[in-house]
C-alpha cells in the first residue's frame, strides 16, 4: 500500500512538472510572438470604424493592418483638399509651422501569408472605384454603373476631384516616376511588396539619392526641381505622394540599418506591426454582397466623391490641449528610453507630431466633412495611431538593429526547444539546427543560460545532456 501511495505521488508530481513546463512553454512562444503592439480606435468616426470592420470581415486581416489601410484609402482621394496652413504672424493666421497636407507614409510589417496583399487590395476598393469614375468622366463616356456615385455631385474646377490622380505606378524607375508627378501632380504608392518595391525604383536598395530627393518630397514643397539624365529638368509643384507599403519582417531587416534611419528616408514612414497569430484563416469570406458590409463600402465611396471644396483647418481650444499634451507625453516618454534606444528612436518621433495632425484632418472629415475646426477627439484618435506606430517602431529598432547577433540567433534555438515541448537533448538540437555549428551552437546556449532562458541538465555523456526552458 505504501509502494502504491509513493508511486502516485511520483506520478502526481511529474504531471505537476510537465504542466509547470507547458506553461513556461506557452510563455517563451508568447514572449517571441507578441510585440505589445495594439490600436485603439474606439473613439474614431462610425463611418471609419465600421469600414475597418468591414476590411477585417472580407479578409481575415488584423485591427492595425485595417485601420492603416483604411487611412490610406481617404488620404489617397482626398489628397490636397484639405490642410492645415502655415502659421502666419502678418494675418495672425494660426496654424503649423509648416503647411500640412494628409499625406501619409505608412509600411506594415507581417509574417508572408498574413493577408497584407488581400487587405491592401479590398480596403482600396473605393479608390479602384473613383480612379474608373475619373478615367470615365475624362474621356466623356461616363456610363451608369459606379458613375452612380456621383448623383448630386456638381463638375470640379481645377484640383477637383476630376483633376486628382489616385494611384502611382509601382512598376517603375525613379525618372519614370518623376516624370508622372510633373504631369499629375501626386497620387497612392500602394506596394504589397516595398522591399521590392524600393529596389526596383532605386536600381539598388542602398541608392541614398533616390531617398534624399523622396524625402524632400515628402513634406509637398511649393516647387522643387530635379535634373534628368539628357541635360533637362523637371519642376513638381506641391507633388503630393502617399505610401502605403507591406512587407515582411525579413524585407525590414535590410530597410531598419542605421544609414537608413539616421539618414531620415525611413523615420518619415509610420511602421506598424501587426500581431502575429497562428489561427486557421477562414475557408471563405464572412460576408456576402446583401450584408451591411455593401452598404459601408458605398458610403465610403459617397463619402469620398463629396470632398469638394478645399478648405484649411484650425484647432478648437481643446484640441490644442490636446495636441500640446500628446506632444509633450511622446517626447517624455522617448527621454525615459535607454540613450541606444533614443539615438536611433529620435528621428522618427520629430515626424510623429504632424502626423497626429493629418491623420486627425482625416478623422475631422469623417465625422463632419463640412467642418473646418479640429477638435479634441480627432487629436487624440490620430494620437492613438501614432502611439501604435511608436510601439510597432521600438520593437522593431530592438529586434532588427540594436539586438546583438547570438541575441537574434537565440531566439531561433529558443523557439525550437519551445516547440519541442520545453526540452529537448543536444544531438537533435544540433541535428535539427543546422545553420549553427557546433561551436556556434555553444555559444546560444552559454547566451541563453547567462541569461536564464534555459536550464542545462548536463550529462557525463555530453550527447545526452538536456536544454530546457528555465
Amino acid at each position: 500500500m505504501a509502494n502504491d501511495k509513493n508511486a502516485k505521488k511520483t506520478t502526481d508530481q511529474e504531471e505537476d512538472k510537465d504542466e509547470v513546463l507547458k506553461q513556461k512553454v506557452a510563455t517563451v512562444e508568447d514572449q517571441l510572438d507578441n510585440t505589445g503592439v495594439t490600436i485603439d480606435t474606439r473613439g474614431f468616426p462610425s463611418l471609419i470604424k465600421d469600414y475597418i470592420e468591414c476590411v477585417r470581415a472580407q479578409t481575415g486581416c488584423d485591427e492595425i493592418s485595417a485601420t492603416v489601410n483604411t487611412l490610406s484609402l481617404i488620404s489617397s482621394v482626398v489628397q490636397k483638399s484639405v490642410c492645415i496652413p502655415k502659421n502666419d504672424l502678418p494675418t495672425k493666421k494660426e496654424g503649423y509651422f509648416q503647411k500640412l497636407y494628409p499625406n501619409l507614409w505608412m509600411i506594415e510589417v507581417n509574417k508572408s501569408g498574413g493577408f497584407k496583399t488581400t487587405a491592401q487590395r479590398i480596403a482600396h476598393g473605393p479608390a479602384y472605384a473613383i480612379q474608373e469614375i475619373i478615367a470615365n468622366y475624362n474621356k466623356s463616356k461616363i456610363g451608369s454603373g459606379v458613375v452612380d456615385n456621383l448623383k448630386g455631385a456638381q463638375c470640379q474646377e481645377k484640383d477637383g476631384l476630376y483633376e486628382k490622380n489616385i494611384f502611382l505606378p509601382t512598376r517603375t524607375t525613379f525618372a519614370a516616376l518623376l516624370d508622372v508627378l510633373s504631369k499629375k501632380n501626386g497620387g497612392l504608392i500602394l506596394s504589397s511588396e516595398f522591399g521590392t518595391w524600393l529596389q526596383q525604383l532605386t536600381g539598388g536598395i542602398s541608392s541614398m539619392s533616390m531617398r534624399s530627393t523622396m524625402a524632400d518630397l515628402y513634406d509637398v514643397p511649393r516647387f522643387y526641381e530635379t535634373a534628368t539624365k539628357t541635360g533637362g529638368s523637371i519642376t513638381l509643384e506641391e507633388p503630393f505622394i502617399s505610401i502605403c507599403g507591406a512587407t515582411t519582417h525579413s524585407q525590414i531587416a535590410k530597410l531598419l540599418n542605421e544609414e537608413d534611419v539616421l539618414s531620415g528616408f525611413l523615420p518619415r514612414f509610420l511602421l506598424f506591426l501587426p500581431p502575429i497569430k497562428d489561427d486557421i484563416p477562414k475557408a471563405l469570406p464572412s460576408v456576402n454582397v446583401n450584408s451591411k458590409y455593401s452598404r459601408v463600402e458605398s458610403g465610403m465611396i459617397k463619402f469620398l466623391t463629396s470632398i469638394h471644396d478645399k478648405k484649411e483647418f484650425s484647432l478648437s481650444n481643446g484640441a490644442k490641449r490636446a495636441f500640446n499634451d500628446v506632444h509633450e507625453s511622446m517626447y517624455n516618454q522617448v527621454r525615459r528610453e535607454t540613450k541606444q534606444i533614443k539615438d536611433y528612436i529620435e528621428p522618427f518621433l520629430r515626424r510623429w507630431s504632424p502626423y497626429i495632425l493629418k491623420i486627425a484632418m482625416l478623422l475631422r472629415l469623417a465625422e463632419d466633412e463640412k467642418s473646418t475646426i479640429l477638435e479634441r477627439l480627432d487629436i487624440e484618435g490620430g494620437g492613438h495611431v501614432v502611439k501604435c506606430a511608436y510601439t510597432s517602431t521600438k520593437w522593431l529598432l530592438s529586434n532588427f538593429i540594436l539586438e546583438s547577433e547570438v541575441a537574434k540567433r537565440s531566439k531561433a534555438i529558443l523557439r525550437y526547444i519551445a516547440k519541442e515541448g520545453g526540452s529537448c537533448i543536444r544531438p537533435k538540437l544540433l541535428k535539427n539546427n543546422g545553420n549553427f555549428n557546433a561551436d556556434q551552437m555553444d555559444k546560444i546556449i552559454k547566451y541563453l543560460e547567462e541569461t536564464n532562458q534555459i536550464i542545462v541538465i548536463a550529462n557525463n555523456l555530453k550527447g545526452k545532456t538536456v536544454y530546457q526552458i528555465a
